[in-house]
């Protein structure tokens, strides 16, 4: 009898555990089904969406609601960085997206991959640090990045160092700088660009950068000649660093005059507005002047602020030795 008894009450725990087992399967494709309405989707593709995002979760090795990540030096190609683009993807139709800083420096993601993470968070509301440093993307990879340069991507700091980024590609990239409202920081740094990479930045003025990342590459006086061009024209840029690259003399007086004439240059505009709307008999209110612009020279392997340079002026007499 005691066996008959515990072999019925080991039954009914296995029922039980069913039932319980296809409850919360039940209660989940309810709730699937729920937002598929919602979304306007089928059932089932959401579904396999989600089983999919469960293996790229396992796969990465990804939280519930990651807000950062920093995958650096890992060799991720363009199969992992399709895995995280499916992960992302359901996380953002769920309303569980809350990336902010993603970390992919010295990768091999290339063009391929940097078209599909531009095509995932193109549209982000959340995201607004992105760091594509060492990945092969040259300019095509570039050139598919504009995709997040527009006014309903969140994203602020750009970071494209050590990409074989040509003239081709910063050109993409400057065509669409216009439209992106929300981005504040481009970094360029080790790209090999010269006078002719930088004219198209400087030509929009840097549109809506405060700071600007160009270490490292080829520039001369030309190149700087080029730069004062978009320094007098931009009401916005702060801070341009220009480190390790061919600085002279003759380059730190041409910056430093168009500091200087930025000033002038900013309350020639000023006068004029005010005479148009005189002119048309309306109510002018003068804008804030353009901030002071911070940028770097290299002297005997010293790093020094250029005099006259705004804000750093102050810090004249500090002077750092740079390896």
């Amino acid at each position: 009898r005691a066996l008959y008894y515990v072999s019925i009450m080991e039954e009914d725990e296995e029922d039980r555990v069913k039932r319980l087992a296809r409850e919360a399967e039940e209660k989940a494709l309810h709730k699937l089904q729920k937002l598929a309405n919602a979304l306007k989707m089928d059932v089932f593709e959401l579904k396999e969406l989600e089983e999919k995002s469960k293996e790229a979760k396992k796969f990465l090795r990804l939280g519930n609601k990651p807000k950062e990540i920093v995958w650096r030096r890992r060799g991720f190609m363009k199969y992992e960085v399709e895995k995280m683009c499916i992960f992302f993807k359901f996380q953002k139709l769920i309303g569980r997206e809350m990336l902010i800083n993603l970390d992919l420096r010295t990768n091999i993601i290339c063009n391929p991959g940097a078209a599909l993470l531009a095509n995932q968070f193109k549209d982000s509301k959340t995201l607004t640090r992105l760091d594509l440093s060492e990945n092969s993307l040259g300019d095509a990879g570039a050139a598919a990045l504009t995709v997040l340069l527009n006014p309903n991507c969140s994203l602020v700091k750009l970071i494209l160092g050590n990409n074989k980024i040509g003239e081709e590609g910063v050109d993409a990239l400057a065509k669409a700088l216009p439209g992106a409202s929300n981005l504040r920081m481009l970094g360029l740094a080790h790209n090999q660009l010269c006078h002719s990479g930088i004219r198209p930045l400087s030509k929009v003025a840097f549109g809506p950068l405060e700071e600007l990342d160009l270490r490292g590459n080829v520039m001369d006086e030309r190149a700087a000649r080029v730069l004062a061009e978009g320094i007098v024209a931009s009401e916005i840029i702060k801070f341009i660093d220009i480190r390790e690259n061919l600085n002279s003399r003759e380059a730190t007086s041409i910056l430093g005059r168009a500091i200087r004439d930025r000033g002038r240059h900013f309350r020639e505009l000023q006068k004029k507005e005010k005479k148009a709307a005189r002119k048309a008999r309306q109510d002018w209110k003068p804008r804030d002047p353009p901030p002071p612009l911070e940028y770097y020279w290299i002297e005997k392997h010293q790093l020094r602020p250029l005099p006259g340079s705004g804000a750093v002026a102050t810090m004249a007499s500090k002077v750092c030795t740079v390896s």
